[in-house]
């Protein structure tokens, strides 16, 4: 790891997840023994075609009361991300999404298949979040990230899957 003073490590605490078993088989989700990295692997049991979107919040505790302060709220439809629409766009979410896909075997595009690969199947090996993905305003603390992943209807949404992550940032 870099001796930058700068330099942000992060610190994989905890996550928690759950699942739609209509959708989704299986997930699991291990941090690394230094919680600087985790493995995941989802196994889709049905075809998503489109309306698949994901929210993204990112919380910071207020170290004094133990509150959470929401810093980003973003929610986008999952299938023009992996499209060419989402990759257009250059902002803090889409440097995230790309980060997310450097670690990962997920489709560039939908339909997300219910077939398994040779690996298992959708997954993350050794993901860790990259330094160009934090910016430089953040701040040590603890930071809690919510992902939650719905197909949206007309009719109604469906709630896939939704994660929980709880990271540590601290200057080294």
């Amino acid at each position: 790891m870099a001796t930058n003073a700068n330099c942000k490590i992060k610190v994989f605490k905890s996550v928690e997840t759950s699942f739609n078993k209509d959708y989704i088989s299986q997930l699991l989700v291990n941090i690394s023994q230094d919680h600087t990295t985790f493995d995941s692997e989802v196994v889709y049991i049905k075809k998503i075609i489109s309306s698949y979107f994901i929210k993204l919040v990112v919380d910071v505790m207020i170290p004094k009361t133990g509150d959470y302060r929401t810093l980003f709220n973003y929610e986008a439809n999952i299938c023009d991300i992996l499209g060419t629409k989402g990759s257009q766009t250059i902002n803090l979410f889409s440097i995230w999404i790309q980060n997310i896909f450097k670690y990962s075997d997920m489709p560039k595009s939908c339909p997300i298949q219910k077939v398994c690969f040779i690996n298992g199947c959708y997954g993350w090996r050794g993901f860790k979040v990259d330094r160009n993905s934090i910016p430089p305003f953040v701040v040590n603390g603890l930071y809690r990230i919510t992902a939650n992943n719905t197909l949206k209807y007309k009719d109604g949404d469906i709630q896939v899957v939704s994660a929980v992550l709880m990271v540590e940032i601290k200057m080294k």
